[in-house]
């Protein structure tokens, strides 16, 4: 799908997946405010597209309709993902999956950032790939555009 990728690049990808078993609004809202920069795609990893439209709807009416947006993709959805992870500026992941689907299409663990604290099954790649994301209390989520991190 070469149109697709055209309008990918440089995207940022954030994956969108349940935490506690609620729906991350937060960053879903941040995700969105942030697409004013620049088109987000969001990997949903277990959230239905109705689930984050929840979310969106009293956002999207405070927004310019002049804005990229954002792009649902099913995080099983391989060739949209593989699209999407190829073409990002900024990659953020909240599970082993997204991250080892990133790291085999050869994302630059630069670009690969997380959102959930460490778990049990670290690989020794993937501790290393944390060591590079900032303490959570030292960045504001809600106030954050991801469209803004430098990959240097």
């Amino acid at each position: 799908m070469f149109g697709l990728e055209l309008t990918m690049l440089g995207c940022s990808v954030i994956e969108i997946m349940p935490s506690n078993g609620r729906v991350p609004a937060e960053l879903i809202e941040a995700g969105y405010r942030s697409s004013q920069y620049g088109l987000v795609v969001f990997v949903l990893n277990n959230v239905t597209p109705q689930a984050v439209n929840l979310v969106l709807d009293p956002v999207v009416r405070t927004m310019p309709l002049s804005i990229p947006g954002v792009l649902y993709i099913k995080i099983g959805d391989e060739q949209r993902v593989r699209e999407a992870v190829t073409s990002a500026s900024i990659i953020h992941f909240a599970s082993n999956a997204l991250y080892n689907l990133a790291a085999s299409y050869g994302a630059s663990p630069k670009l690969v950032y997380l959102d959930l604290p460490p778990q049990s099954d670290d690989t020794g790649k993937l501790s290393a790939i944390r060591k590079q994301v900032l303490p959570p209390e030292t960045v504001d989520w809600r106030h954050h555009s991801f469209h803004h991190i430098s990959a240097a």
